[in-house]
C-alpha cells in the first residue's frame, strides 16, 4: 500500500470528538502501534476523543496510522503518531507528518514541537528528515512494557516552511 496524498488525508478532530465509533477506530489504530517495541500506552476511545474536543486540535486518520495534534497561537504540538506495525516504512508516517506541519501553519503556527522515546530510532530518523530538530530531553518520561524507564527527545520544527504557510494563490 502506498502513502495516500496529503490532500486526501481527512481532518477529523470535530468528527472524532463527536463520533463514538470513529474514536473506536481511531483507538485501534493507535493501539496497533503499541506492539512492545514502542514505549508508553495506547489511548482509549475516550481520550481520543476527549483530545479531540479541545479548541485547536488537529486530527488525520487512515485505515493504518493516526495523527493527533493542535495549534495555540504561533506554536502547534504533534502529540501523537501512531502506525500499524504491517504499515510501518510505508510512508505514512512521513505524509502525515507533512499534512500536519501544513495545517498547522495554514492555522498560524511558526514554530511546531514533539516527544519521542529516546529509544524509537526510525521516529527520530522520520522527523530529522523532515527538519526537526532536537532541543531537549526529559529524563525518564515514557515507560517500556517492562516498566523501565525511557527518555523523551524533544524535537522542534522552526521555522513551518514557508511553503506549508502559503496558502494556494500564493500569498504568504
Amino acid at each position: 500500500m502506498s502513502a495516500p496524498a496529503p490532500g486526501a488525508l481527512p481532518e477529523l478532530a470535530a468528527r472524532l470528538a463527536a463520533d463514538p465509533a470513529l474514536a473506536a477506530a481511531a483507538a485501534q489504530v493507535h493501539a496497533a502501534a503499541f506492539d512492545g517495541t514502542v514505549p508508553g500506552r495506547p489511548w482509549s476511545a475516550a481520550e481520543i476523543a476527549g483530545f479531540a474536543a479541545v479548541p485547536g486540535a488537529l486530527a488525520l486518520l487512515t485505515p493504518d496510522a493516526l495523527l493527533l495534534g493542535r495549534v495555540a497561537g504561533p506554536e502547534a504540538e504533534l502529540v501523537a503518531l501512531a502506525t500499524r506495525p504491517s504499515a510501518r516504512r510505508r510512508g505514512l508516517g512521513r505524509a502525515l507528518t507533512e499534512r500536519f506541519v501544513a495545517l498547522a501553519a495554514a492555522a498560524g503556527a511558526e514554530e511546531a514541537f514533539l516527544e519521542v522515546a529516546a529509544t524509537n530510532a526510525p521516529a527520530q530518523a522520520l522527523y530529522a528528515a523532515l527538519g526537526w530538530r532536537p532541543v531537549g530531553r526529559r529524563r525518564g518520561y515514557y515507560r517500556d512494557v517492562k516498566g523501565n524507564r525511557i527518555d523523551a527527545v524533544a524535537m522542534r520544527l522552526r521555522p513551518i516552511a514557508v511553503e506549508a504557510r502559503t496558502s494556494g494563490d500564493g500569498a504568504a
